[in-house]
């Protein structure tokens, strides 16, 4: 059971979300089954704003830069790249799943490491949420 400070950290973010869902230019950064979630104390949208609160652990962020190394050194596997699809399975087998690899590739990309490979994301062999990993100006 969630304590009532919990829950109201929970509604002051989902009124957040709610106003950056509701901001002209911005990104929706929440569904709105996940803001109502947020607003109304429902338990399982707490603990699911809780386990994305956890970050990347080293050993994520170690474990695709491991995969994406091994692509990268080898010029036919880099050029026979086409896509997040090629890599998802590896990097589910090594626990990184889609959020987390959306989160380290924007991070890699923005300290320039294996650039090249993420730009070759952006094709028809990727989920749209997989082509392009920018940081918009209200993540800095």
């Amino acid at each position: 059971m969630h304590d009532a400070h919990m829950k109201m950290l929970a509604r002051i973010l989902g009124e957040i979300y709610r106003i950056q869902n509701a901001t002209e230019g911005m990104t929706p950064s929440a569904s709105g089954a996940r803001v109502y979630g947020l607003l109304n104390g429902f338990e399982v949208s707490i603990d699911r704003e809780l386990e994305r609160a956890e970050g990347i652990s080293n050993e994520k962020l170690d474990a695709t830069m491991d995969v994406l190394e091994e692509i990268h050194i080898d010029e036919k596997k880099m050029a026979d790249f086409t896509g997040f699809y090629d890599i998802e399975p590896t990097l589910l087998a090594r626990g990184v799943n889609r959020a987390d690899a959306i989160q380290i590739f924007t991070y890699l990309k923005a300290n320039d490491q294996f650039s090249d490979l993420i730009e070759k994301m952006d094709s028809s062999n990727s989920p749209q949420e997989c082509r392009t990993f920018k940081i918009y100006d209200y993540e800095k």
